[in-house]
């Protein structure tokens, strides 16, 4: 096998192989998709939906009619990607919505500097 950078390196050749590489011979993932091997025939497997929010941030909440805005409200924790569960910005104790999972979609980022930073 020929070495290359690897930032410089789209291709992994392996000789002798006339199939494409299984995710264990890659062992080079990709931060845009895996190779994996599915009956012999290769295929891309997507990445998980990225969260745009972390616990700390402080979102407003939109109601689904778009007009209504609450908040602010930090994010308490994302108990999985796109979703969140957010609690009161002057009581963290105190969960916000009757804790139900907000859809980010119904969430925007809060401008200013983040709690306890001047």
């Amino acid at each position: 096998m020929q070495s290359c950078p690897e930032d410089k390196c789209n291709i992994l050749e392996i000789p002798g192989e006339t199939t494409a590489p299984t995710s264990t011979q890659l062992d080079r993932g990709s931060p845009e998709f895996t190779l994996e091997e599915d009956d012999g025939r290769a295929f891309i497997q997507a990445y998980e939906k990225k969260s745009l929010f972390c616990p700390g941030d402080r979102v407003r909440y939109r109601e689904p009619d778009g007009h209504t805005i609450e908040g602010p409200y930090l994010v308490a924790s994302v108990p999985s990607p796109g979703k969140y569960i957010l609690c009161l910005a002057d009581d963290k104790s105190v969960l916000a919505k009757e804790g139900e999972e907000i859809p980010e979609e119904r969430l925007e980022l809060v401008p200013g500097p983040e709690p306890g930073r001047s």
